[in-house]
């Protein structure tokens, strides 16, 4: 899986950072993972397939209820409990565990056969990173990231209390608004942003709710770095990962190299 230390130190250390800043802003983090393994069996004709607390691919009989999973970390983060859903869970239940905008986790696995998920569901996902790996092994992953935080409890408070005051001292706002506009095709900002030669064929774009968190993952980050500001190279490297899940893309054929067509966005609108 890890073909050396140093790449399960990257591992660990993006899964570490991802997670202080969901739970700094208390809004869920996406993690998109490889495809999950099966667990061994002759299913029943016709079956139903869950992923099951072990985070494997399971055959069920689909006359059985569907209960509620049951997977969290087995220590608790930076002092709270973290829950993991993913695609597999039932919609209402997916739908239920984003409203309450807590930090938990949500696991968007990879697979030919794995169910779509609703933009809502995505539109709460303040924070994504991308890990080529089975569920159940960045499980194992997030165990051990759990079991050695890197603060207190009242060094998080504090961290808080900075991240507060960042975000209230932005001075950055309204580029974030012309990068997220530059993405909608009913503002004018698109055509700006075609002009300078960025693609910008993003379906419907981004909601007006994701310049918000933008500037709190921003807030929060700068906040764990020792800045004393929200820079511009912080808010255009951390674009991608805020935004590029949350695209609704409407019509639209969503697209490998989307990323990266947002980060130019960003930095266009940031820096001009």
């Amino acid at each position: 899986m890890y073909q050396t230390t140093k790449q399960f130190i990257a591992a660990a250390k993006v899964l570490k950072e991802a997670l202080l800043l969901s739970v700094i802003v208390g809004k869920p983090l996406r993690i998109e993972t490889g495809a999950a393994g099966a667990v061994p069996c002759v299913p029943s004709i016709p079956y139903r397939t869950i992923i099951n607390n072990h985070l494997s691919l399971q055959a069920v009989d689909p006359s059985e209820p569907q209960r509620a999973p049951n997977r969290r970390l087995a220590a608790p983060f930076f002092f709270m409990p973290m829950q993991i859903f993913c695609n597999y869970d039932c919609p209402t239940s997916l739908m239920l565990q984003v409203l309450h905008e807590h930090p938990r986790i949500f696991m968007d696995i990879r697979g030919d056969k794995a169910p779509a998920v609703s933009e809502h569901v995505f539109e709460k996902m303040c924070y994504s990173v991308t890990l080529h790996m089975p569920p159940s092994a960045v499980k194992e992953l997030l165990e051990f990231v759990a079991e050695n935080p890197v603060f207190r409890e009242a060094e998080i408070k504090a961290l808080r209390v900075e991240q507060s005051r960042l975000l209230h001292a932005v001075e950055l706002g309204e580029a974030v608004q012309t990068a997220m506009r530059a993405t909608r095709p009913d503002c004018e900002e698109i055509n700006a942003a075609r002009a300078a030669g960025l693609k910008s064929d993003f379906g419907n774009g981004l909601g007006p709710r994701v310049s918000e968190d933008l500037l709190e993952i921003g807030a929060a980050y700068a906040a764990i770095n020792g800045r004393q500001v929200i820079t511009a190279d912080d808010l255009i490297e951390l674009f991608p990962a805020v935004t590029a899940h949350r695209v609704c893309w409407g019509e639209a054929k969503p697209y490998s190299g989307c990323a990266a067509d947002l980060k130019k966005i960003a930095e266009w609108a940031i820096r001009s």
